[in-house]
């Protein structure tokens, strides 16, 4: 019995890699300055002057902070890496 379920377990264990692999990996974009890598979580609105522009929400690779940063400033300091 304890044998069968170990090999339910490593059959359970290769299915989760191979859909972990078919899984998109998130684009890299590195800070100009910091040289650090960011991941765009999504899009938003923020004001600038009183008035609403598009924004990127993003995060350090790996850690959960939100930022956020108007869109065109964004695309500025921020390149795809990967």
């Amino acid at each position: 019995m304890e044998e069968e379920l170990k090999s339910q377990i490593q059959w359970m264990e290769e299915d989760l890699r191979q859909l972990k692999a078919q899984l998109p990996k998130p684009k890299l974009y590195r800070h100009y300055k910091n040289k650090k890598y960011y991941i765009i979580k999504g899009s938003c609105m923020i004001q600038v002057n009183d008035e609403w522009v598009d924004a990127i929400l993003y995060c350090w690779e790996g850690g959960e902070k939100l930022f956020a940063r108007e869109e065109t400033e964004f695309f500025e300091k921020f390149k795809l890496e990967g």
